[in-house]
């Protein structure tokens, strides 16, 4: 009898714990959708940025203290949007922050370095100034690519497992240390 009632008690579980899972694995999913999101939108906050030494050089000549202001607002914004990346960045992922706050520090070195110049530099004159050659960002190619390292490892399922359990674990060593002081 006893047999017959664990394997009802089974069978009457399967669906509760399979309805478990389902959720489990949907919220992870979407949590996993939501980081991809953020993390792609930094990267596109970056690559705004890196586009503004062209931006400047290519700016138009009949008002030119219009164009200041409107390139310096443009520049702003993304200015703006960059450490608003940077501090969202660092509530999801620790090691994708570094990566992102050195990528984004190598940028401003190197594209506004550009930037600066391009200012000094006198705007493109003729369709044929428009493919412009003496801005070289390759340094912004390593960090990039660390940024992005950083990111595929931390979107990977095993890491993020891995992390839950870590931070689990922080939480519930943090609330046994606050019960005993």
């Amino acid at each position: 009898m006893k047999t017959f009632l664990d394997l009802a008690l089974v069978i009457l579980s399967l669906p509760v714990v399979v309805s478990l899972l389902t959720l489990a694995f949907t919220r992870y999913g979407e949590a996993r959708n939501r980081r991809r999101e953020l993390f792609a939108s930094a990267f596109a906050a970056c690559q705004a940025y890196r586009e503004f030494p062209f931006v400047i050089r290519r700016r138009g000549t009949r008002d030119p203290e219009g164009e200041r202001l409107r390139i310096s607002e443009d520049l702003r914004v993304i200015q703006k949007d960059l450490s608003f990346y940077q501090a969202w960045v660092a509530t999801e992922s620790p090691s994708v922050a570094v990566a992102y706050g050195q990528f984004v520090s190598e940028l401003r070195r190197i594209a506004g370095g550009h930037m600066r110049t391009a200012w000094r530099n006198d705007p493109v004159a003729n369709d044929a100034e428009m493919c412009i050659s003496d801005i070289d960002l390759s340094a912004l190619d390593e960090p990039e690519r660390v940024y992005l390292d950083a990111v595929v490892r931390e979107l990977r399922f095993a890491h993020t497992v891995t992390s839950w359990v870590q931070s689990r674990r922080t939480r519930s060593k943090a609330a046994s240390n606050a019960i005993v002081d």
